[in-house]
Parts: C-alpha cells; structure tokens; sequence
C-alpha cells in the first residue's frame, strides 16, 4: 500500500506541476508545435533604396541567399515576398531554420549579406577587398549589408524586423563642364592616386546609419593602397565602393579626370584629409574648365533618406 500512495502522490505532483507551467516558459516539445523564425525587412531601408547605389543594382528580387545567427548558430535564409509588396526572410530548407523552442527564450538575431560570395554564408566577413578597377564591376559584390534585432521572444516577436545598413563607403562624382571644355567627352575619372586602401580588416559592424560624424562600424589593419578607377552610372556621374579610410594626411592628390580631347588630364589636389565612414555617401560636384578643375563635396548618409549630413573638410 505504502508504494502505491507514493507512486500515486508523484504522478499527481507531476500533473499539478504541468498545469501550474505559464504560457512563456511552456516547451514546445513536438515538431508540429515548433514555431520557425522568419524575418521581414524593413522596407523604409535598403530593401527599397538600394537602386539608389548605382544603375545596375536593383533592389531584393527574391533568391538571395543572407546568413543569419543567433547568437551561437550561423543559418541561410533566403529573400522571398512577402505578398505586401515588401521582403521577407525565411529559412532555406529545415536544417537551415531557427525555431522557437521555449516562448520565453530570448534571442538576438545578426545577418550580413554581400552579393556573389558564398563563403561569407558561412562566417562574417573579417575583412574586404575592392578592385582598383571598378570600371566595369558588379559594384553590388563590394555593398556588404548587416542587420541586427534587439533581443527577441517567441511569445512577444514571432516575425522580428531586419534593417539592413551598407558598411561600406560610397563616393560619387558628379561633373559639370565648364569653359572651354563644353565639348570634350570625359574618358576616364579616377580616386585617388595610389593612396587609397583597397583592403581593411573589419573587427565590428554598424547597427546604425551614418549620423553625420561617424558610421559606427570598426576598421583595422590596411593593406593594398592603389589608384581607384571609377564606374560610370550616367551621362556625367562616376562611382565607386571602398573599405572606410581617412585618404591623404596633407597636400593629396584625390581625383583625376581625363577627358577625349587630346587625353587632357585633370587633377585636384586636396590640402587635407579626406575621411570615408560606412554608410555614407560622400559626393564631389566637380567642374572642369579647359585647365582646371574645381570640387564642391556634400555629404550624406546612404541612402540619402536618412539624416545624417557631414562636412567633408577640404
């Protein structure tokens, strides 16, 4: 009798203690129950300004590959619609899935993107590299893009928010001819002149946009400084990408633009240095007359629809 009161008084203890279980810390124990992550990005961002980089980019258009973790687990997810004329992200198969297993988990999801580069699915980028020719690049392949959520749980975000940010720098220019140069046709514009990084390490990303001084992201080690030649995007406007760096430190060459009448080559010199954050766009009006060549930069956040403004300092 003593054996089967305690093995009765167990089981009820056992019953009492399920039901006194709340709704937040209830293990989702069957694989029916399970509730998978998905993610809808935010369309105010990226997901709709991209288009504004360059002529050849385009926004999300579905079957992009974006490595999402959380925090232990690096998983692919893949870009779909999400019928409401905006993006979402859901898991590419099961095995590359997060779920929520218990309702009051907490979790706090990262994701990064740059197009072309599978091994990046894998590990976040330590470090980019651009090509000192853009002329004729998928400038896409140098945007890398990161998002990351607050702390999450099941029972309160079932489908988190991503905002993408662009970590690296943008830089423009857009051209006027002036005097005596209304008829020549421009050939050719360059950065620099062997003193721009094409390669930095990347120790932590920017969760934020470009404010107006800072954009958030830490760089490290350079390496590889070369002459940038840039992409056409119009009629008169060039561009390039390239890892945030302050170039030059003093009288600096900074752009050339050479022209089809004759070759006529155009410098500017700047007399200080020019600093480049991720996620800013940094665009330099610049006219050119017979023999010379004048700049007016601005400065914005990228895309523009943010508010961060900056002073280029030259």
């Amino acid at each position: 009798m003593y054996r089967r009161l305690t093995k009765y008084g167990l089981s009820m203890l056992a019953v009492f203690g399920i039901a006194g279980c709340s709704y937040d810390t209830e293990i989702i124990s069957s694989v029916e129950e399970k509730v998978p992550v998905t993610f809808e990005i935010a369309t105010s961002e990226v997901s709709i300004t991209r288009a504004d980089t360059y002529t050849d980019a385009g926004v999300w258009t579905g079957g992009e590959n974006v490595a999402v973790n959380d925090g232990t687990t690096t998983k692919t997810y893949t870009v779909s619609s999400n019928g409401s004329g905006g993006f979402k992200l859901t898991g590419s198969n099961t095995d590359n899935t997060f779920y929520w297993l218990i309702k009051s988990e907490s979790k706090t999801f990262e994701a990064w993107y740059l197009k072309g580069n599978a091994s990046y699915l894998n590990a976040k980028p330590t470090s980019m590299t651009v090509a000192a020719d853009q002329t004729s690049a998928d400038l896409n392949t140098y945007d890398l893009l990161y998002a990351q959520t607050d702390a999450l749980t099941a029972a309160t975000s079932t489908v988190p928010s991503l905002t993408f940010y662009h970590q690296m720098a943008r830089l423009t220019v857009a051209i006027t001819k002036g005097t005596g140069a209304t008829s020549e046709t421009v050939t050719s514009v360059s950065l620099g002149n062997n003193n721009v990084y094409r390669t930095r390490a990347l120790s932590a990303f920017a969760a934020s946009h470009y404010n107006g001084t800072s954009g958030g992201a830490t760089w490290g080690t350079s390496s590889d400084q070369s002459t940038i030649k840039m992409k056409q995007v119009s009629e008169s406007n060039y561009t390039c990408l390239v890892p945030p760096q302050t170039i030059g430190s003093g009288s600096t060459i900074l752009l050339t633009v050479t022209t089809s009448d004759g070759g006529n080559t155009r410098t500017y010199t700047t007399t200080g240095s020019v600093s480049l954050q991720s996620g800013q766009h940094m665009t330099l009006n610049t006219t050119i007359s017979r023999t010379d060549i004048t700049i007016v930069p601005s400065i914005t956040a990228w895309p523009a629809s943010y508010s961060g403004t900056g002073t280029a300092g030259f």
